[in-house]
């Protein structure tokens, strides 16, 4: 039986959505699950998209992965509005400016992961997906 997960990444950096999808790809293939990716550059679409999809993606496991430093909001700012109004999501944070109160701060709020970056997305998959017992090896 397929597993179905919802894994929304925002990042300012267009490049992460290719290598990202990548590993979503190479994980699908050697697991029953089933991913649904999307990728927004703008914490205001992906907020769009959350108000036109919010009732079809509340049945599934939704995980929210967001930088932290973007040009016009701040990721930790974009996530409380996202945690209060879908308290559905499971948030996890990335940056490439780690500091032990960014981290204090997204555990406080919730967080199911905080990862500084260059991100091992591998890692950061397993880690999702094991929360429900699923194994997968990626190539």
């Amino acid at each position: 039986m397929s597993k179905d997960y919802t894994i929304i990444m925002v990042d300012d950096e267009a490049g992460i959505k290719e290598i990202f999808s990548f590993f979503v790809e190479k994980f699908q293939e050697n697991s029953s699950v089933n991913i649904n990716f999307k990728f927004f550059q703008d914490p205001r679409a992906c907020l769009d998209f959350f108000t036109e999809s919010h009732e079809k993606i509340a049945t599934e496991k939704v995980f929210v992965i967001s930088d932290i430093n973007m040009p016009d909001t701040n990721g930790i700012d974009f996530m409380k509005e996202v945690i209060s109004k879908y308290p559905f999501i499971n948030p996890i944070f990335c940056t490439a400016y780690s500091s032990s109160s960014f981290q204090k701060v997204c555990y406080e709020m919730g967080a199911f992961d905080f990862y500084s970056k260059p991100i091992d997305y591998e890692v950061l998959l397993r880690k999702i997906i094991e929360m429900d017992g699923i194994t997968s090896s990626v190539a």
